[in-house]
Parts: C-alpha cells; sequence; structure tokens
C-alpha cells in the first residue's frame, strides 16, 4: 500500500532526524566553540593581561626602524644591534645582486623575546601602521627573513615551498658541501627532481610568510590563524632537506651563482623557471645534478660519519656502526663533530639493548654541547628490560610483562621472525631494501617511550595484540619507498596480512548477501566504521592478488602514494584493472548471483 505523506509528517521526520543527531552535533559544535575560545584567549586576551601594546620602543637608522618591548635584551644596546641588522641586509644584498633601490626605503624590524611574544604584539597592531616590517625573536638569524624579503620585493613572489627553503638555506651557509649528505644517503632514501616536487607539501610555512611579508594578512587570529601557526612546527626531514639544499646548491656551482640563483625566485613552476633562467628543463637539471652528485664518493671528508647517520635510518646498524666507529677514530684529524657522531654510537647501542654502552655515548654527546637528554632517559628507562633475538628479530621486552606470557622472550621472538617471513613471501616481496633487522620494544607505550620508525625497522607496541598489525604495518610499508594515499587500501592489506587462514574472497562473497554490506565505491572510514570497511577492504586486495598477481598491485599500490602521482584509487585501478570499485561491484554481484 502506497503510503501517504503530509505536511505534519514530514516536519515529525524533520523533528526525528534532528533528535537523532542532536548529540553528536552539540558535540561538535562544543569543540568549535572551545578552540573559538583557545583563539580569543591566545590573541585578544593575553596580550591586555601581561601589559603588552603599542607603541614599542623605537629606534631608526638609515634603513631600518627597529622596534622592541621595554625589557627587551638589546634595550641597552639598540644601536649597536640596528647597525648589525643593517650591515647583514646590506650584505646579503650585495651577494645576490639586488640594488638598495630595488628594496624597500623604510623596513620596520620587530623584535621580540619569545614566540609567545612574537604572536601577542603581532595580534595588537595592524597592516596599515607597518605594511613592511619583519618579526624576528632575540638571538634568531635574521637571514631568513631577510632574503624572504629581498626575494619578495625584488625578484616577485615565489609559491614554492621547497624552492624558498632551498634558496634559503643554501644561501645561509654556501660554503659547506651540500652534496656529500646526498651522495651518502642510502637508495631508499633518493629521490629525482620529479619526485622530489610531489612532496611540496612536506615544506612548511615560513615565519616571514605568516607575519612579515607584505603579501600575508595583518594579523593571525581565530580558527584559521591556529591552523596557519602549526605549519611552523612542521620539521622537514632531513633526507628531503639534503636534497633541496644540494639542488639549489648545484645550480649556483654551475650556472652564475647566488646573483643568478635569485632570478628563479619569481612566480611560475619551477620547471617554466629553470628554462627561463638556465635555458634548461627539470629533466636537463636533474641529469645534470646527479652526475655532480656521484661525483662525491667515499673519499669526500665526512663520508662515513654523513653515511652511517643514513644507513641508521633505514635499518642497516651493522653497517652504519662500523662507518660511525671510524668517524669517531678520525674525528680530530677531520675536524667532524665528536657530539654528534657520539649521539648516532648511542643510538645503535640503545637498540641493540646495549644500555650502560648507549648511556655513556650520550654523556659523552652531552659534554660535547649535543642535547641529548631525551635519548639519556631512554637508555634509564630501558635498563631493566629484556632482550632476545631470532633470524631478523630483536625483541625486547618490558619486565612488567615477564610474568604474563608463558613462552619464553626467545621462543616469541623465533615465532615473530617466522610471522615476518611468512608475510614477505605471501606478497613475493623483494628484502632487498627491507631493514636488516626489525627491533621490537614491546611494552613501550607512553610518549617518553621509543617511538615506531617504520623506515628504520624500528617498532614499539604497548601490548601483545598490536604486535601482528604492527608487524604487518611495516611490511606494508616496504612496499614502496611512501605509504599509499587510500586507506581503504593500505587498511585492507593489513588484514589480508594478519588473517592468513581465511578466505577473504569467500567472506566477501558471504557480505555481499547480507544487510551489512556497503557499495565498493562507497567505502571509506569516513562515513562506516573500521569492522565493517576492512572486512570488504580485505576482500577487495584478496581479489586483485589473487586474480591479477602481486606485480600489478604494486603497481597499483605505488601510483596511489606520493611518489606514484596521488591518483586516486578509482582511477588507479582504472588505469591498471580497467574497471574502477563500482565495476568491481558490478562484476562480484553478478558472479554471485
Amino acid at each position: 500500500m502506497r503510503k501517504e505523506y503530509s505536511a505534519g509528517n514530514f516536519i515529525g521526520m524533520i523533528r526525528s532526524a534532528a533528535r537523532s543527531m542532536r548529540w553528536p552535533a552539540l558535540g561538535m559544535l562544543g569543540g568549535f566553540v572551545a578552540v573559538a575560545i583557545v583563539a580569543v584567549l591566545a590573541f585578544y586576551v593575553a596580550p591586555r593581561l601581561t601589559g603588552e601594546k603599542l607603541p614599542l620602543r623605537t629606534v631608526s637608522g638609515a634603513w631600518i626602524t627597529l622596534h622592541f618591548p621595554d625589557d627587551s635584551p638589546v634595550a641597552q644596546e639598540s644601536f649597536t644591534h640596528l647597525q648589525r641588522l643593517e650591515q647583514e641586509l646590506s650584505a646579503l644584498a650585495g651577494t645576490l645582486g639586488i640594488p638598495r633601490t630595488d628594496l624597500p626605503l623604510r623596513i620596520n624590524v620587530f623584535l621580540h623575546s619569545n614566540e609567545m611574544e612574537l604572536r601577542s604584539i603581532r595580534a595588537q597592531r595592524r597592516r596599515e601602521l607597518f605594511p613592511i616590517s619583519v618579526d624576528i625573536i632575540y638571538g634568531e638569524d635574521a637571514h631568513v627573513q631577510f632574503i624572504q624579503l629581498i626575494g619578495d620585493f625584488a625578484v616577485g613572489k615565489n609559491r614554492s615551498r621547497l624552492l624558498r627553503y632551498g634558496l634559503i638555506e643554501y644561501i645561509r651557509v654556501p660554503e659547506q658541501n651540500h652534496h656529500l649528505p646526498v651522495a651518502a644517503l642510502p637508495e631508499q632514501l633518493q629521490l629525482n627532481l620529479e619526485e622530489l616536487l610531489l612532496f611540496e607539501g612536506r615544506f612548511p610555512l615560513t615565519r616571514y610568510q605568516l607575519f612579515n611579508s607584505p603579501y600575508a594578512a595583518a594579523a593571525i587570529v581565530g580558527l584559521a590563524g591556529i591552523a596557519q601557526l602549526a605549519e611552523l612546527e612542521r620539521k622537514v626531514s632531513p633526507d628531503l632537506s639534503d636534497m633541496t639544499v644540494s639542488f639549489v646548491a648545484f645550480l649556483s656551482e654551475h650556472f652564475g651563482g647566488p646573483e643568478q640563483l635569485m632570478q628563479l625566485w619569481r612566480p611560475g613552476s619551477l620547471d617554466a623557471n629553470l628554462r627561463a633562467v638556465y635555458g634548461y628543463g627539470l629533466a636537463e637539471i636533474d641529469r645534470m645534478w646527479r652526475v655532480a652528485v656521484a661525483a662525491v664518493g667515499p673519499q669526500g671528508e665526512g663520508w662515513a660519519f654523513a653515511r652511517g647517520s643514513g644507513l641508521i635510518r633505514v635499518g642497516r646498524f651493522d653497517e652504519a656502526l662500523a662507518l660511525l666507529r671510524s668517524a669517531y677514530e678520525d674525528h680530530r684529524a677531520t675536524g667532524l663533530p665528536v657530539g654528534e657522531i657520539a649521539r648516532e654510537i648511542g643510538w645503535i647501542n640503545l637498540l641493540a639493548g646495549e644500555w650502560e654502552e648507549a648511556r655513556q655515548k650520550f654523556l659523552q654527546a652531552q659534554t660535547a654541547g649535543i642535547d641529548a637528554a631525551h635519548e639519556l632517559r631512554l637508555a634509564e628507562f630501558y635498563a631493566a628490560w629484556e632482550m632476545a633475538e631470532a633470524g631478523t628479530v630483536r625483541i625486547h621486552r618490558s619486565p612488567a610483562l615477564s610474568g604474563v606470557e608463558s613462552a619464553t622472550l626467545h621462543e616469541r621472538a623465533i615465532a615473530l621472525d617466522a610471522e615476518l617471513q611468512r608475510m614477505q613471501e605471501r606478497l613475493g616481496m623483494d628484502a632487498t631494501g627491507f631493514p636488516e633487522r626489525t627491533t621490537l620494544f614491546l611494552g613501550a607505550a607512553g610518549e617518553e617511550g621509543i617511538t615506531t620508525d617504520l623506515r628504520a625497522g624500528v617498532v614499539a607496541v604497548a601490548s601483545n595484540q598490536e604486535l601482528d598489525r604492527s608487524l604487518a604495518e611495516l611490511v606494508v610499508f616496504h612496499l614502496w619507498r611512501d605509504q599509499t594515499l587510500s586507506p581503504v587500501l593500505r587498511a585492507g592489506l593489513i588484514r589480508y596480512l594478519i588473517e592468513p587462514q581465511e578466505d577473504h574472497l569467500a567472506q566477501l562473497s558471504d557480505l555481499m548477501l547480507t544487510e551489512a554490506w556497503i557499495p565498493l565505491h562507497l567505502l571509506d572510514f569516513a562515513n562506516f566504521p573500521a569492522r565493517y570497511v576492512e572486512p570488504q577492504a580485505a576482500g577487495i586486495v584478496a581479489h586483485l592478488l589473487v586474480t591479477y598477481g602481486v606485480e600489478k598491485f604494486h603497481t597499483l599500490w605505488r601510483i596511489t602514494s606520493p611518489l606514484g602521482g596521488r591518483r586516486s584509487l578509482d582511477t588507479a585501478m582504472s588505469i591498471i584493472y580497467g574497471f574502477t570499485r563500482r565495476g568491481l561491484d558490478a562484476y562480484l554481484r553478478q558472479r554471485a548471483v
């Protein structure tokens, strides 16, 4: 019988829906209100409570006007500090070939004692009063902001975070051998220019872009401001940093020096700018850069330390230890930083369970001026832990778990080594790029403990229940040099690996006949709980692996990763298999009938 709907029925439906959504909606609203209150406190209330207000004390020179609070460390020597800043800016402009007339007639420099002071004062002033301003913190290297100021005013706004980062770091210290760290990188970490550009988003905005640039907002406040300020906290990984600066150094060394290099600071793509400034495209520059990097080999001073540090990051600890010990013995002749070498050796000792040796090395690093306080706490925290090895697995176990298990720690290591090998064999993995040893810390919960580093094969888990999934995540991570961006693909493969006894294809067919079935093109974690998504995701993975083989699946994994082009799962499936998830859903339904 057909159901009739009236206006009253319709209103009742809306009320019912509203009641069902009331509590989640209130929770979300409460969250937004809380963040808004934090923003107001941080940017409006706090500055007034602390008594910080404008105008600040001011001194002026020929080029710069310096603003600072009454209690600033430079209050007694403000003119000396002002002259130093003007000399630095003038020297940079000369090095980069930028005439004084291309830069602002007057630059307002705001000097702050700390980050909190910077934010509070910045929230009070208005752009109209200080249209050309630079914010620095006392003791900070002003070169970063000055280089960006020169580039933005004299050449044009550069939107490439990667290029800005590389140019600034090279111009700050042009005399270093920037190619040695890249030449010493393990093969798993090497990227060409095209791949490097795919990681553009890994390079954060800078303080200049947020606070100082004439193109930036006058005051970073509110919810959007908090999100932007979080950019300042992001760290660039060492390999991306080294490769970017090496690339920029190569351009400077081979094509006209810093003055010509600065012409890249312009709008447009890197490929277009390279052609405009140097007459070569991305691919040609990449080939020349790689030849220059390859010419730097083990004969270079500092190679042992650079190579050893890189090998730690990919889990090749034995080879790294030999190189670092060699660097340690030669540090007096080579001038290498003994504190940094000691800290790296201490880290290998720590992972090997050599707690006292690790502690001694970290103490030596501290004595040499390297901050190793966190590492020292780790060495002391793990001093009472058990350790056992079997095959490629090394496991450390908390004393709190010693009486919980019936198996000995060595037996557990044997079982985990076999499990790890089984997972690799099930996917037909080439173990060449896999860490030589998997180091497990069982019972390592808490922020103070060691953290998981899948690249190096270090896994920290709080309980036995997490071990299988963590091993699967380790294997999945090393399928390619970077994770797929598809959570469905990743979660499905992990479940496929940790449940080898299950017939995932049969489960997929069974699910299709129930109300729990989710159309595959709608499958995601945003709209459905993991308990519904994961079984179907594992079925998709099983179907692709069993029907089409591991090689095609690896290709699917690769092209849905940052290094492979960031394609969506459906686009990638269409390219490789000739169908999308919607097409696979239709095929499976037809077969199930």
